[in-house]
């Protein structure tokens, strides 16, 4: 309460907050948000209210449209037609009139929004939520969500909101949890009006049976007191009976129940329907359910609510609702009905939604659920397919999904759609990063349409199959699948089907690295594509063209990739713009550009995907390598959490997984790992098998095992240089420390060749950064110490924006170690400041194992281990900066990148003395003694100081 009330204080000053309060079911979340709300409209906020529920809620936006209704703004908002899916309904565009809604009403008055239930969200408010919490920072506004912790299974959607949530720090989470023994009593006390302590016995009976969960804890105490085991007299609540003879319900359902059966025949029979109608429903529909006069059903409702069953709830526009006091109440209730009941009842509300005067806005979901329920085969599948539709124009890719799949199952066998609606299941399955769920759909609809004698059916589903298949690492029957599309096809004459075979075909031969084959067949494929005026084929076409192009280091190819993207944005063809805007960034560094851009192009994807519903574990991928990349290694791993486990792109997160245990437990931790992604990548394409091997020598070179390292990069030797990926140069120099480290001269010999060698891209940093440290191993061997120093450097320079951060490190630990043999004036200060420069990322990353082999490195060498610099001293060290002339600070930052004295000058085009004065200076005036102290002040830390 004391932080909710914090939040409220900032956002009423303009700055928008959110907060998020979970906990398991009956914990107290909606307790905590009704008497924080109390407080919020007592100092002048606005509140507005929104609740999910399980039948998913309703329709996409259901709590956000909630919200609207309440603020008597609802008609402000679109509504999408049954059409939309062919249209293409924009869902950035209805976010941003969702945030201009809010904006508008935010600056009337302050406010608080709380949306209720976010396990149950569908995908539309799931994206809607996060969105909502960046771009509202600005207002006086406080966004509120509540989720069931123990609802989140591995999978469930709302964890990657969560994920995102928390990697762009813009919600607090507020945990609730069980209350401990101790607080039970507090409890009891409390509730009891004891004015003491309970019994020892009385205590512990009910926390044993309730566990700490409140709600479980008043549903029991309010159940003794109906049957008489406790009686108010004397200002408190006082046992009637020893605690031995005290019957606590077992569960919370049976607490419920015992109140619902004291309740009139009539009134259950009421209540029973109203539990099938759903968490939440209106006095209309139940009336029309029920076939009862108003006054009975009133009465029935009143008897209910003085049970403590349900609660009466304001809707927007003078609406006035019911809903279930918590959805254990309902759940408890259904269980009273008999499975002939359930469907009878289902039928009965379907019925009365189909018929109401007026149609309700997007009823297709309700009418598939009541409908399913009933048993009405024909009436189910019709609306399960609408829904689909409804959920596919807003993006809800996992809800048409499960629609989809349900009206498959409902359709009978000579349904003459039946083929369409699996190609159409698989595509959503596609989109909600479900690869294997989608090859089974697009494989059941290859058997219907070649069983229906339909040649084109079979090949268009043959064309999705290569292309699943490749997605879950199995290419060579991914090439085998397509080839057969081409080869039904071919006869049948120029088409769309035939175009977009072709595109596959191109698709595949650029991950094979067979650029000149991709090129070709993307001609072909375009060519086709236009004669076939078959838009979203030659966009697909044009982006897998440029890829090619851009892997080659080709300016046209970046551009031809933008076109491509563009067009496949301006025709919603997601899965298109997120492998195009993935290529890109590849694209656009082999070409020159720098990390921050290519980073840049990353965030429009994720930006992209969010809007768009389709995360899939591509976009993690990149997600997680960025974030590792900043050292930030717990996001790393959320992220990784997020993925299903299905696609070759989890064998990339699982080396992640690895790379990461390696730098914080260490080998016998990490190696154990690498089995599983070795195995995903077995039959993967040479694109991945390439781009794994590269990290798999990481991991293992980090975790010591020098041995493995060389095991792992000996299939890729061959392709240094022929691609455009900084993680192969990076790769690369590991094959040569490991070679080094192994005193294996043939090895040695080979990987120097290979650090060594020219690319077919030169304009790309990390191949500059492999060839200067190939060059720096060379000159060391022949004693030209001089150029070796320098040259580790500049590796180290161009190297410091891989996302691993292992080749600047292994050139900063070469230079230093250099730098100790050559043992000039002034070379222990610079090794001392490579260390310093060297830890950073590794400490913000909390790699303790590798740390630790740093600190042993550092002892061997007598260098100076610097402990880690708390918050607090960093601002003492800040504030002593103020001391230095500009001059003096732009010297003393040459002095931390390791240069000396004479390299100082000739920086600055000053004289050696002039730059040894401005050195002793320095630190004299920061009561220094040496140039590593300089160099770890200015990484932002204290002196350095030994570790002893």
């Amino acid at each position: 309460m004391g932080r909710l009330e914090a939040l409220l204080l900032e956002s009423l000053g303009g700055r928008g907050r959110t907060a998020l309060i979970s906990g398991e079911a009956g914990v107290g979340k909606s307790a905590v948000v009704n008497k924080f709300l109390e407080s919020a409209r007592a100092q002048g906020a606005r509140v507005l209210l929104g609740e999910c529920t399980e039948i998913e809620a309703r329709r996409p936006f259901g709590p956000f449209m909630d919200v609207a209704r309440a603020a008597n703004r609802a008609a402000a908002l679109p509504v999408a037609s049954p059409d939309s899916a062919t249209t293409g309904v924009d869902r950035y565009r209805l976010h941003s009139v969702f945030t201009s809604l809010l904006t508008d009403l935010a600056r009337e008055r302050p406010m608080v929004i709380v949306i209720e239930d976010l396990h149950w969200a569908d995908e539309a408010s799931l994206e809607l939520f996060p969105h909502l919490a960046r771009k509202l920072r600005d207002l006086p506004l406080l966004l509120i969500g509540t989720y069931r912790s123990d609802e989140l299974h591995r999978r469930h959607p709302l964890r990657a909101v969560l994920a995102e949530l928390s990697r762009i720090r813009v919600a607090e989470d507020l945990g609730l949890r069980r209350l401990s023994e101790d607080e039970v009593a507090t409890f009891l006390s409390e509730a009891m009006r004891l004015g003491r302590p309970p019994t020892v016995e009385f205590r512990q009976a009910v926390f044993l049976t309730c566990e700490g969960n409140p709600l479980f804890m008043e549903e029991v105490l309010r159940a003794l007191v109906e049957r008489g085991d406790v009686e108010y007299r004397d200002g408190s609540w006082r046992r009637t009976k020893e605690v031995a003879e005290i019957v606590i319900p077992d569960t919370l359902r049976d607490a419920v129940l015992d109140r619902f059966r004291k309740l009139s025949t009539q009134t259950q029979e009421i209540l029973l329907r109203a539990a099938v109608i759903g968490p939440r429903f209106d006095f209309d529909l139940l009336v029309r359910v029920n076939g009862a006069s108003e006054a009975i059903v009133v009465g029935a409702l009143r008897a209910a609510i003085d049970a403590q069953l349900l609660l009466e709830i304001a809707g927007g526009e003078g609406e006035t609702g019911y809903a279930f006091r918590h959805a254990l109440t309902r759940e408890s209730i259904l269980l009273e009905l008999l499975q002939p009941e359930l469907r009878r009842i289902h039928g009965a509300v379907g019925e009365a939604i189909e018929s109401r005067s007026g149609d309700i806005a997007g009823p297709a979901e309700e009418l598939a659920y009541h409908f399913d329920g009933a048993g009405d085969r024909e009436r189910a599948f019709r609306y399960h397919e609408l829904a689909a539709r409804d959920a596919y124009s807003l993006f809800a890719f996992a809800r048409a999904a499960r629609h989809l799949e349900r009206a498959v199952e409902l359709a009978r066998d000579d349904e003459p759609a039946l083929g369409d609606l699996q190609l159409r299941l698989a595509d959503a399955a596609f989109l909600t990063a479900t690869p294997r769920r989608a090859l089974r759909a697009a494989e059941e609809a290859r058997r219907w349409f070649e069983e229906a004698g339909d040649t084109r059916g079979a090949a268009v589903a043959l064309t999705r199959i290569g292309s699943y298949r490749w997605f879950l690492g199995e290419t060579r029957s991914a090439k085998e699948a397509v080839n057969d599309a081409v080869r039904l096809l071919q006869p049948l004459g120029k088409s769309p089907e035939l175009a977009a075979a072709y595109a596959e075909v191109a698709r595949l031969a650029y991950l094979d690295r067979e650029f000149s084959a991709a090129a070709d067949w993307g001609a072909r494929a375009v060519h086709v594509a236009r004669e076939a005026e078959a838009l979203p084929v030659e966009v697909y076409a044009l982006i897998t063209s440029g890829s090619a192009e851009g892997w080659l280091g080709r300016d046209e190819g970046v551009a031809r990739l933008r076109e491509g993207i563009d067009l496949a944005s301006a025709q919603n063809m997601v899965s298109s713009v997120l492998g195009g805007l993935h290529n890109l960034a590849i694209a656009l560094y082999a070409t020159g550009s720098s990390a921050t851009e290519c980073r840049r192009v990353h965030e429009e994807m994720f930006a992209y995907a969010r809007t768009h519903g389709a995360r899939n574990e591509m976009v993690i991928f990149d997600d997680a390598s960025d974030v590792l990349a900043d050292g930030d290694w717990d996001s790393a791993l959320r992220l990784a959490e997020e993925a299903s486990g299905e696609s070759v792109w989890l064998a990339q997160l699982q080396l992640v997984e690895a790379y990461i245990a390696a730098g914080r437990e260490g080998p016998d931790r990490a190696l154990p790992m690498l089995d599983a992604p070795r195995r995903r990548l077995r039959d993967a394409s040479a694109t991945h098998k390439l781009f794994g091997a590269s990290i798999l020598a990481r991991v293992t070179l980090l975790a010591g095992d020098a041995h493995a390292a060389l095991e792992e990069l000996d299939g890729i030797a061959e392709d240094v240089g022929r691609n455009p990926w900084v993680e192969v140069d990076e790769a690369a120099v590991c094959g040569l420390v490991a070679a080094d480290t192994l005193k294996d001269g043939r090895a040695q010999g080979r990987w120097a060749e290979v650090v060594l060698r020219e690319a077919t891209v030169a304009r790309r940093p990390t191949t500059r950064a492999r060839r200067a440290f190939g060059r720096a191993t060379g000159a060391t061997r022949d004693g030209e110490l001089d150029s070796a120093t320098e040259l580790f450097a500049e590796s180290a320079n161009l190297f410091a924006p891989a996302q691993m951060h292992l080749g600047e490190t292994l050139a900063r630990r070469r230079r230093a170690e250099l730098l100790l043999r050559r043992n000039a004036p002034g070379d222990r200060e610079t090794a001392q400041a490579e260390l310093v420069a060297i830890l950073p990322y590794w400490r913000k990353a909390r790699a303790a194992w590798y740390l630790g082999e740093l600190r042993r490195w550092a002892t061997e060498l007598g260098l100076e281990f610097p402990e880690e610099v708390t918050a607090a001293a960093q601002s003492r060290t800040r504030a002593t900066r103020t001391q230095l002339t500009v001059r003096e600070r732009e010297v003393a930052a040459l002095v931390a990148a390791g240069l000396s004295n004479k390299e100082i000058a000739a920086k600055l085009v000053i004289s050696e003395r002039t730059a040894e004065g401005h050195v002793e200076r320095i630190l004299g005036k920061l009561g220094f003694r040496s140039r590593s102290q300089i160099a770890s002040w200015q990484a932002g830390g204290d002196p350095i100081r030994t570790s002893s």
